[in-house]
């Protein structure tokens, strides 16, 4: 239900726990077991035991970014974006062209000098119009917090 979400706030460079098939009894048991906060639309969980709990009623999720931005006040380090893999969450790390030249197109090598792997997923992340358009977004979304505080 907040799968976008989930990648926005990686996006952000926010820890975050999230899988399309976790339940609702298995996120509360995370949440409570790692005292994480829990973000949800569903309005029958109870916050009880819980270290904290936020409900999303923006249906798009780009609105949903600024909504959880608003709510928590989050701020986030302009070195903390696009650290995290999108997919699985691990903190990425850099490495060389040397390393990657196999996985990423020609192209990619001709232009981009810093790329970034997922140590869990191995999935290779590099700069360029993609993370750029990606970039104006958060800074987008970010100003609409600001905007509407």
């Amino acid at each position: 239900m907040l799968g976008r979400l989930a990648k926005w706030l990686r996006i952000l460079g926010y820890d975050t726990v999230y899988t399309s098939t976790m339940t609702k009894e298995e996120a509360v048991r995370i949440a409570k077991k790692e005292g994480r906060l829990l973000i949800t639309r569903d309005t029958h969980i109870s916050a009880e035991g819980l270290p904290g709990l936020v409900f999303i009623v923006e249906d798009r999720f780009r609105d949903q970014v600024v909504e959880i931005v608003r709510k928590l006040e989050l701020d986030p380090p302009e070195d903390q974006i696009f650290r995290l893999c999108t997919v699985c969450n691990a903190l990425l790390n850099d490495v060389s062209l040397d390393e990657v030249r196999q996985e990423v197109p020609e192209f990619v090598q001709k232009t981009q000098t810093k790329f970034l792997r997922c140590p869990e997923c191995r999935r290779v992340y590099w700069g360029g119009t993609h993370r750029r358009n990606m970039r104006e977004e958060v800074v987008a979304l970010l100003r609409t917090r600001i905007d509407r505080t």
